[in-house]
């Protein structure tokens, strides 16, 4: 029996006056989060993060004796993994109903995440601005910065990102995306797809240090390949990274949707369920005016730093990375991750210690498979240097 042919748009919330005040007043006040999806680094959160999150298996995360041999003297965290360390609860978003679309962000990590390690994570809304768009028109970008503390309560990561407030409403009947169609993917796509799954493990740097001498300005990356992605991809990142904002079952679902009556809205069997699920169901996506349902912003960075990391070998680390998304990437769509060196230079070590790391600067980004690029960004690694070594302190 065929199910609901039909589509269900609910009524949703709208900007107000009180709505935005109530947000102003918000600005610069610490919120301590709870409930963080990860609060310590251990081998089966590296493991999910890398495997299920990335689609990464690189031994630097996975293999004890591996990690052992190199300089960091055993396991760490990939480089955005703090992104799963973040409080989910406890920071105030305000304009019940009204859409929250990561637009951007930026993670600085100076250095590598070992087992053991206690995050706690405090937050705070840092910019609060009015935009025009074309997708929705009149929106408000909402930046949040989240501080990320060790046992010892000394800053270990620095997330900060910014989402574009909206009304679904309007950004569904503006239209912006009405022309874009799905991916229809054949077998010749994937058999070219799978032909670079082939090489991505020989591209990997692991053991051979790249030295910073070696690099070149204008010097480009080898290109990775992420897809076509599915739905299946997508709870692969929920299972690694988290982000349990919305995210309740049954009783705890029901007593959650109380407190916060914006965050539930029926689905075509008149179920209320969570407006997160613009990631998996369609219907959902197309009353924001989405194509289709689509991936998380800040994953297409962190699949960037997977790149980043196999380019820059076991000896080297990934220290910031950044951008914003300029397209939904939607179900069936094939992203490709690409890079370019911008700059190499030496800068003086934090806190006075001695020596200097020796750095990089990347401009990286993601394209679709029809050639747009849907998430331009930038990214700072440090490498080992064969002349007063260089890299992240072991």
């Amino acid at each position: 029996m065929a199910g609901p042919q039909f589509k269900y748009f609910p009524k949703f919330g709208k900007i107000t006056e009180e709505g935005l005040a109530e947000i102003r007043s918000w600005m610069g006040k610490q919120f301590q989060c709870y409930e963080q999806y990860h609060t310590e680094v251990t081998r089966d959160n590296i493991r999910h993060y890398a495997t299920l999150g990335l689609g990464d298996d690189n031994p630097l995360y996975l293999d004890p004796e591996y990690a052992a041999k190199t300089r960091w003297k055993g396991i760490i965290a990939p480089f955005s993994f703090p992104s799963s360390c973040m409080g989910r609860r406890g920071i105030p978003q305000g304009l019940p109903g009204v859409h929250n679309l990561w637009a951007g962000g930026e993670l600085t990590c100076p250095a590598p995440l070992r087992l053991g390690t206690q995050i706690r994570c405090s937050s705070q809304i840092t910019a609060f601005e009015e935009k025009r768009s074309q997708f929705a028109g009149k929106i408000y970008r909402q930046e949040t910065t989240h501080t990320m503390r060790d046992q010892n309560d000394a800053v270990v990561a620095v997330y900060r990102h910014w989402a574009m407030r909206l009304e679904r409403d309007e950004s569904r009947e503006r239209g912006k995306y009405k022309d874009i169609t799905l991916a229809q993917v054949t077998d010749e796509d994937m058999k070219k797809i799978y032909e670079t799954y082939e090489r991505e493990k020989s591209l990997r740097r692991g053991a051979v240090p790249r030295y910073w001498e070696d690099v070149q300005s204008g010097e480009s990356l080898p290109t990775m390949v992420k897809g076509p992605y599915t739905v299946t991809d997508m709870i692969g990142w929920k299972m690694g990274n988290g982000w349990d904002q919305f995210i309740r079952v049954y009783r705890l679902k029901y007593e959650y949707a109380k407190k916060h009556p914006g965050v539930m809205y029926k689905n075509t069997l008149g179920v209320p369920d969570v407006i997160e699920r613009v990631h998996w169901d369609d219907d959902m996506a197309h009353a924001l005016g989405a194509p289709g349902a689509y991936d998380y912003g800040w994953q297409r960075f962190a699949l960037v730093s997977h790149l980043l990391q196999d380019w820059v070998g076991d000896d080297g680390w990934v220290r910031k990375l950044g951008g914003e998304v300029r397209f939904f990437g939607v179900v069936g769509d094939t992203l490709y991750l690409k890079g370019k060196v911008a700059r190499k230079y030496a800068a003086a070590r934090a806190h006075g210690a001695e020596g200097k790391d020796h750095l990089v600067d990347l401009d990286v980004w993601v394209e679709d498979q029809r050639g747009r690029v849907i998430a331009p960004g930038h990214a700072t690694v440090m490498l080992p240097a064969r002349a007063g070594g260089g890299g992240a302190s072991a």
